[in-house]
């Protein structure tokens, strides 16, 4: 008999890695509480910290330049 493996929903996953950013707890309890291993609640972590920066990118610059060059191809 075979066990399916737990998935967790990517809120989940933002609050465990939220939870390893704070520090408040260890990473043996945040894998206790939430019943995750020790390398995934890093590998979160991990993600959220390299993915922070690319929330406060300008976007609206991005959104300019795109729109310029579909102008400029349809003309």
């Amino acid at each position: 008999m075979s066990v399916k493996r737990k998935s967790y929903s990517p809120a989940e996953k933002a609050r465990i890695a939220l939870e390893a950013i704070k520090g408040n707890l260890t990473a043996a309890e945040i894998t206790a509480q939430y019943d995750v291993h020790t390398t995934q609640v890093s590998q979160w972590k991990r993600q959220a910290l390299d993915s922070l920066p690319e929330l406060f990118t300008n976007k609206t610059k991005a959104l300019q330049v795109d729109y310029e060059s579909q102008l400029a191809e349809l003309y």
